[in-house]
């Protein structure tokens, strides 16, 4: 489909009220931009990777955070915080970069705990653009 018929990031989806998207519109249409003809879906498969690899980073932060391993949680945060940037995950992204200034472990499981529920707003909506996108 052409991107003018998917929702903008930022906009509610089409006929609800509720919050604005996880989504930058623009990161979106510059990965879309780079489509190469006869190529796949660049879109999609970045979606799919980007699926896969951060549900793991979320995971590992949270078992981090059970284990009280700061260091961890920091890790995995500054690569959820790039790859999220590069999606155009921008909310989740700014969160993940203020896991690097948290001092005490009260203020990493708050963090996570935000990053989590931020994760899975990202990823109802980009399973629902992939279910767009693929068709």
């Amino acid at each position: 489909p052409e991107p003018s018929r998917l929702p903008a990031a930022g906009a509610p989806p089409a006929g609800a009220g509720g919050p604005a998207l996880s989504l930058n519109g623009e990161t979106l249409d510059e990965i879309r931009a780079l489509q190469g003809e006869g190529e796949g879906n660049v879109l999609v498969e970045v979606k799919k990777i980007y699926l896969d690899s951060s549900a793991q980073l979320v995971a590992a932060m949270k078992e981090a955070t059970r284990l009280g391993n700061s260091a961890r949680i920091k890790e995995k945060a500054h690569s959820l915080k790039s790859s999220s940037g590069q999606i155009g995950a921008d909310g989740l992204a700014a969160i993940c970069e203020r896991v690097k200034y948290a001092e005490f472990s009260s203020e990493l499981e708050q963090l996570v705990g935000q990053i989590e529920r931020e994760h899975q707003k990202v990823t109802t909506e980009l399973q629902h653009l992939l279910e767009h996108e693929a068709a």
